[in-house]
């Protein structure tokens, strides 16, 4: 199905000289790409597939004749790549899928839905490859940004995706600690309360249990007027030892 759908990429011979037209076959129509990707998302073995499965992603985001459609079957291959490839043939999947769906989330915003699809598969890319994130607190800017612009129907999505991408930062130390700790307070005081809590999730989770710049935060997030976001914070602080 791969070949069907990708077609012959270009091979020289030992000579150097390219493969004759007659022997090479061209990827077939989006039509019949649209038709091929639903048998690909009920295989095991076509998410396992390196390099083809990367190679149909970026074809069905990117490519010169996709459309909403295809896109939106390539992000479901996405997410049954983040759920079923194995740990040892995710990993040199990882860097690309994450660069393709942050270009996707940066260049398409026409389609609510398919970027609550990217969203989504970011952070379940994070739970399987935790040590993609871990450097990048760039990427939990950008998140927690959209989080306070994107359309309503799109920040469930995201900030079900910064959930998930937590645990990926619990293991900071010096002068990266002291980035996420001035990010998560600017973000316990902004005025949309889906920001607000998801940054006390961060302070909650992302530093030890004695790191006393987020019980800090903390107890000033276990003031704020919003049950959803006072609630959590005081279980938190309740739970604490000591």
């Amino acid at each position: 199905m791969y070949k069907v759908y990708l077609g012959d990429i270009p091979l020289k011979t030992k000579e150097g000289a390219v493969l004759k037209p007659e022997l090479k076959r061209d990827p077939v129509s989006t039509r019949v790409k649209l038709k091929i990707v639903p048998h690909l998302l009920r295989s095991r073995q076509a998410a396992e597939t390196f390099p083809a499965n990367i190679q149909v992603v970026y074809d069905g985001l990117f490519g010169t004749n996709t459309n909403s459609k295809l896109r939106t079957l390539s992000l479901q291959f996405v997410h049954h790549i983040c759920l079923t490839c194995p740990e040892i043939k995710i990993k040199p999947l990882g860097p690309m899928l994450l660069n393709g769906l942050t270009k996707l989330i940066n260049e398409y915003k026409e389609d609510p839905k398919l970027l609550s699809m990217a969203y989504s598969a970011v952070g379940k890319l994070s739970s399987r490859m935790p040590h993609l994130f871990t450097k990048d607190i760039a990427l939990v800017q950008q998140l927690f940004e959209a989080l306070c612009k994107e359309e309503p129907e799109t920040r469930l999505a995201i900030q079900e995706a910064l959930s998930m991408m937590v645990g990926a930062y619990s293991t900071l130390e010096g002068a990266q600690r002291t980035l996420m700790e001035a990010l998560v307070a600017s973000y316990l005081i902004k005025p949309e309360v889906q920001v607000r809590q998801v940054a006390v999730k961060f302070a909650s989770t992302v530093f030890p249990s004695d790191h006393i710049p987020s019980r800090y935060l903390l107890l000033l997030a276990a003031g704020d007027p919003r049950e959803e976001v006072h609630g959590e914070a005081q279980r938190v602080l309740r739970c604490l030892p000591g």
